[in-house]
């Protein structure tokens, strides 16, 4: 037995519908340049390792 399975998707469970109903991921995050207009203004900026909970809302830059 071993501990990976291999699969056809990404992430924990499949999209079995091309939908949101099916997607995990929906409304976690969102980066798609290519099709969707980023009009909003960086609200946060997270430059160093998160050591606590933390709740973080708005438009987020991750910089590493």
């Amino acid at each position: 037995m071993t501990f990976w399975t291999t699969t056809s998707y990404k992430g924990a469970f499949p999209v079995t519908d091309e939908t949101s109903d099916t997607d995990w991921t929906d409304g976690w995050s969102n980066f798609d340049p290519q099709h969707t207009p980023y009009t909003a203004t960086i609200t946060t900026i997270l430059e160093s390792n998160i050591t606590q909970n933390t709740t973080i809302n708005g438009v987020v830059l991750l910089k590493i």
